[in-house]
């Protein structure tokens, strides 16, 4: 937690780690989360099992169990992420992000050897 910021409201749950150089403010943080380096987290709540990869922000958000929020998004307040999406843009607030790619299935598949 070397250069972070816990402010006033936090609630942290066990083994959750915290990365260097984070911002936390206002927030129930769960069991067994992972957070940053270098994120901001504001007035939301972390449940059990999320890792919230490096440069991320997010403001006012319940992130479900065992959710993983990639690097260098924001989640603005009141934001949702539809079940299995891969958000890889900015979610605007009170927004709904939902991404399906159609599956891709290459027949008679052989692997390089190496």
């Amino acid at each position: 937690m070397k250069g972070s910021t816990l402010e006033e409201g936090v609630i942290i749950g066990e083994n959750t780690n915290i990365g260097e150089n984070s911002i936390i403010s206002n927030d129930a943080l769960g069991n067994n989360c992972k957070l940053g380096p270098n994120v901001s987290v504001r007035h939301s709540i972390i449940h059990d099992n999320v890792v919230i990869g490096s440069n991320c922000q997010v403001k006012g958000c319940i992130i479900g169990e065992n959710a993983i929020i990639g690097a260098n998004v924001v989640i603005y307040e009141k934001s949702i992420i539809g079940p299995g999406s891969v958000i890889t843009r900015n979610v605007s607030k009170k927004s709904l992000a939902l991404t399906r790619s159609q599956q891709l299935e290459v027949k008679n598949y052989k692997r390089k050897s190496k």
